[in-house]
This record gives C-alpha cells, sequence and structure tokens, in this order.
C-alpha cells in the first residue's frame, strides 16, 4: 500500500488520524499556514468515519487545496497533491509510517481521543487536543514524560505543528522519547495480571480483592 506515496518520502508529511466533524476545518487552516513556513508539506486526513470521506474532500477542495482521495493513488504516478483524504479502512497505522508529525484525532473536539500508542510504537512525535478522557492515564503518561504534545486549541496546535515540522531536533527527541516510553512499558499488562491473579481469592475461599490499576 505504501508505494502509491512513494512522493511522499521526500516531503514532510503531516498526518492527522481519526479526526471526527470540526477537526478537519481546523487542522486545513493550520495547514494553509504550514504550507507558506514548510516547504512542500503534504496533509494526509484520514476521517475517522467513512461515510465523511466525501465531506472531508469537499472541505479540503473548498480550501483551495489540491486534493486527492487515497484510492486515486497509483503506484508509480506523481504525488502532486497538498492533501491526501485516507478513504480506506484498516490502513491508518501503515500510513503513520510517513509521517513527520502526527496528530491523533478525536481529542480537539469534546469525544474522547483516540489511541496515540500506534504512531508512539513507531517513534512519531505525537500531538493531540485537550479532549483525551477516553485514554486519560495514557495521555497523561505520555505528557509527563515529555512523549507527546497536548495542546489547548487551534492557535496552539496550529504553533505547535509549525514548530515540529521546522525543528528536526525536537521532533527526533519527541519520537524517540514516545518509543521509549511503549517498550519501557511492553508487559506491563501481562505483569499486572499475574498481580491480580496473585490478590484474587482461590475458589471456594472468602477475602476482598484488592484493586490495582491497568495501563491499558
Amino acid at each position: 500500500m505504501l508505494r502509491v506515496f512513494d512522493g511522499a518520502a521526500r516531503r514532510p508529511v503531516l498526518v492527522a488520524g481519526s479526526t471526527l466533524p470540526g477537526e478537519d476545518e481546523i487542522l486545513l487552516r493550520s495547514f494553509e499556514r504550514i504550507r507558506t513556513l514548510v516547504g512542500g508539506a503534504l496533509l494526509i486526513l484520514a476521517p475517522r468515519r467513512p461515510e465523511r470521506f466525501g465531506e472531508v474532500v469537499s472541505l479540503s477542495c473548498q480550501a483551495g487545496f489540491r486534493t486527492v482521495r487515497r484510492t486515486a493513488l497509483i503506484v508509480g504516478g506523481e504525488l502532486r497533491a497538498d492533501v491526501v483524504v485516507l478513504d480506506t479502512i484498516g490502513e491508518l497505522a501503515q500510513v503513520y509510517q510517513l509521517a513527520t508529525v502526527v496528530f491523533v484525532g478525536g481529542s480537539l473536539v469534546d469525544m474522547g481521543g483516540h489511541n496515540i500508542l500506534e504512531p508512539a510504537v513507531l517513534g512519531k512525535p505525537i500531538v493531540f487536543g485537550p479532549h483525551m478522557q477516553n485514554f486519560q492515564e495514557i495521555a497523561e503518561t505520555f505528557v509527563r514524560n515529555a512523549s507527546a504534545v497536548q495542546v489547548s486549541g487551534p492557535r496552539e496546535l496550529e504553533d505547535t505543528l509549525v514548530d515540529l515540522l521546522t525543528r528536526p531536533e525536537r521532533r527526533v527527541r519527541l519520537g524517540q522519547a514516545a518509543r521509549a516510553l511503549v517498550e519501557a512499558n511492553r508487559g506491563a499488562r501481562t505483569r499486572t495480571l499475574e498481580v491480580i491473579a496473585r490478590l484474587l481469592p482461590l475458589p471456594g475461599q472468602g477475602g476482598r480483592v484488592v484493586p490495582f490499576p491497568v495501563w491499558r
């Protein structure tokens, strides 16, 4: 699949994953400034819901960007678009490999955010918004360990994306920290379940189960 993106390898790529209504507009406005400061920048928008693919293509075209659907790309073709809309299911994890910077959606609007571990495993610098309730423990851990950036709103998002796309040393540091944090916590779930098993009462015995936090 990544072969259709061959031309992207030489470009700064912002991947916005699992975006929800209200976020694509913000990202497109931010991308207007990004393009003036970062030559050849490419935005890949990956709407969370398939029924929004066409809507997001229209939003991008209305904003004046050369826009193409992922399904219209061909191997060996020249990628001249400013924006690619990922109109497929199950390819986002692979597309994260192309990213210079990743924005994880569902977090600028109050929808609870999405999982940041896929881009973290790849060592990508990650940005997300203020609404990460569904992954609060993971988000707080990443922010506390300087392994991701949480922004408060659209203006800070724009400034942060520009900063990361123009400062490779910060990108590298953030991405390496994200990958290191994931590696440090590999096996945490298994270890936690082993502890829980030791704390649970044996069949036929009384006793109180001691709660233990699980890092999902």
